[in-house]
């Protein structure tokens, strides 16, 4: 497969969330973020004590600048690999009422960034074209799925908590060229099937979806594609989940020029393990590629870093 069509003018972010940190499948997950020909890729249940290797070819491929959430251990956590330069900004949550090694782990989960490289075209009409772009890389805690009874309580407090702060932070955000893009493991009631089980059914952390929806973002897939049904995650028979999303804010939403799922990186292929043939997937999580309108600004570009991560 060859790399996708993209037009002028054009900024291409990928997410990807890679299945616990990719593990063996790293080289044919990077060849595949190659093919996608994205500008900024959002990797989200990143390891950091396992992937130095995907990264050194990330590196080679032309993403060079790299920032992850948290720079070491092997807990996930998001990474963000560009070709151009990246800058972060308000590195914590203010997460409250929980307990220090959650509020910890929580963090992993959250990466605010600044594209300097990178805004709006120049029109006239535009009073953001100097303004550089910013992205929030997520991966929100999950609460729904195939989820043991017991665990539920306590990672609906830990998804209650972390909407709740960061909610602020997004609001913050709202008057600015801004894309809110990961694995946010929650949705609306059309992004979900289960068997059995009304199509009315809501995931636990809709609410927080409708606030999104309801103060300016927009959802970038759900805007080109209407009511059609496209499934990030499934579970065997039983179930998909729309789970992996970009939302931009009001000063994007004339930008957006496509956003399409990419099934095929979890599509099973055939692949060596200890002497027998398995079947294997690069990841149980479809990737999202979106195309916004965005102007390269060349003179803030800087040259290939001495030191990559």
């Amino acid at each position: 497969m060859g790399m996708i069509a993209r037009q002028a003018g054009c900024l291409r972010l990928l997410t990807w969330n890679i299945q616990q940190g990719g593990g063996k499948r790293w080289p044919r997950i990077a060849e595949y973020i190659r093919r996608q020909g994205a500008d900024v890729v959002v990797l989200t249940e990143f390891h950091p004590a396992s992937g130095h290797d995907l990264r050194v070819r990330l590196a080679m491929m032309g993403l060079v600048y790299q920032v992850a959430a948290a720079p070491s251990g092997n807990d996930r956590t998001i990474l963000v690999a560009s070709t151009t330069r990246l800058e972060r900004v308000e590195g914590s949550l203010p997460l409250q009422d929980l307990l220090p090694e959650t509020c910890a782990r929580l963090q992993r989960r959250w990466l605010n960034l600044r594209l300097p490289a990178w805004s709006l075209p120049d029109t006239p009409s535009n009073g953001h074209a100097t303004v550089p772009l910013s992205l929030g890389g997520v991966h929100a805690p999950a609460a729904d799925g195939p989820i043991p009874i017991a665990e539920k309580p306590r990672l609906q407090r830990e998804t209650d908590c972390f909407w709740t702060a960061l909610r602020p932070l997004l609001q913050r955000r709202l008057d600015t060229p801004y894309v809110l893009i990961g694995d946010l493991n929650t949705g609306l009631a059309l992004d979900q099937h289960i068997a059995g089980i009304s199509d009315s059914a809501a995931f636990f952390g809709a609410p927080y979806i409708t606030a999104l929806r309801d103060e300016g973002w927009l959802d970038a897939w759900r805007h080109l594609h209407g009511e059609r049904q496209e499934y990030t995650w499934r579970h065997g028979r039983s179930g998909g989940w729309r789970l992996d999303g970009a939302w931009l804010s009001p000063a994007l939403h004339d930008t957006l020029i496509a956003a399409r799922h990419r099934h095929a990186a979890r599509r099973p292929y055939l692949a060596p393990d200890r002497g027998i043939i398995r079947t294997q997937r690069l990841s149980d999580h479809s990737a999202l590629v979106v195309d916004i309108q965005a102007a390269c600004l060349d003179d803030v570009a800087v040259p290939f870093p001495t030191t990559l991560f």
